[in-house]
């Protein structure tokens, strides 16, 4: 057996999740989490995207009216059959939306 190296709980809940991909905040469609947790997510896209390109993430919760926007960094591509599982560590991410983060992800595990 390996051993677990995370040290933040991964929630498999869905969350709803647009990303960006300029600075112009064009959002593309919604998709869903995979998994996540306070330092990054997966999600699964049918665009494939670059290991450490960064991109600004809109997360809506459904406990919060006003979605977290942060940067993310891709962290690893896994091509599949027809998508590709995209891994995303949260990058600058200021105190107050980490906190709104946790938060998020507290009140997700309580109604789960």
């Amino acid at each position: 057996m390996t051993e677990e190296k995370r040290h933040f709980i991964r929630d498999y809940n869905k969350v709803r999740v647009t990303y960006s991909l300029s600075e112009e905040n064009e959002f593309s469609e919604g998709v869903f989490t995979e998994n996540i947790s306070e330092v990054g997510l997966q999600i699964v896209i049918d665009n494939r995207l670059e290991q450490n390109q960064v991109l600004q993430l809109k997360l809506e919760f459904m406990s919060d009216s006003v979605p977290i926007i942060a940067d993310c960094r891709v962290v690893y591509v896994k091509p599949e059959t027809d998508h590709y599982r995209i891994g995303l560590e949260f990058v600058n991410m200021d105190n107050f939306q980490r906190q709104r983060l946790k938060r998020c992800l507290e009140e997700v595990r309580r109604s789960s």
